[in-house]
């Protein structure tokens, strides 16, 4: 099977999202746990998280902020929330 890849559709400090090309399961990755790397993600192979799933697919087009930028950026999300005390 050829490689697929997958763009990411949100990216934080913690996480980034990506949708399965098979199952179309949303799959939510965190840096440290999931993917132990906490540098920007160019090319990455997961695997959906879906139990009935589980195939691998690769993950591209990472923020290339450095990680003080994207804590700041997660800030503007939260205060839209109202969440201020994250904010902080």
């Amino acid at each position: 099977m050829d490689n697929i890849y997958v763009w990411l559709e949100d990216k934080n400090y913690e996480n980034v999202v990506a949708t399965c090309p098979f199952c179309n399961h949303k799959n939510t990755f965190n840096r440290a746990t999931d993917l132990k790397n906490l540098s920007m993600i160019m090319n990455e192979e997961v695997q959906c998280q879906n139990d009935s799933c589980r195939k691998p697919f690769r993950i591209v087009g990472d923020i290339a902020n450095p990680s003080y930028e994207l804590l700041i950026i997660d800030s503007y999300k939260l205060k839209a929330e109202k969440r201020y005390s994250y904010c902080i």
